[in-house]
């Protein structure tokens, strides 16, 4: 399911994506970035927390709360340390 959700919004213009949901093996984790290379997307994730950016006002996530504004950013792979 995951391919076709990006290749719509890939035919559209969208020129990015945020996938929350685990359990990819490799097969399926390249079909999805297959899918979205033609349409030069880019993917944030498999499994992850998502995107936040409180500057932009982005809450891409499975975060409850947007974190406020500041001048110091934080970068991480543990969705459990981000929150």
């Amino acid at each position: 399911v995951i391919p076709s959700l990006i290749a719509e919004p890939g035919e559209r213009g969208c020129r990015a994506a945020v996938v929350i949901t685990a359990g990819f093996d490799a097969k399926l984790s390249g079909a999805m970035l297959a899918t979205g290379r033609p349409h030069l997307m880019r993917i944030v994730g498999l499994n992850c927390l998502g995107f936040l950016s409180p500057t932009s006002g982005i809450n891409a996530s499975f975060a409850h709360r947007t974190p406020a504004k500041g001048r110091l950013a934080f970068l991480t792979q543990s969705g459990a340390i981000a929150t």
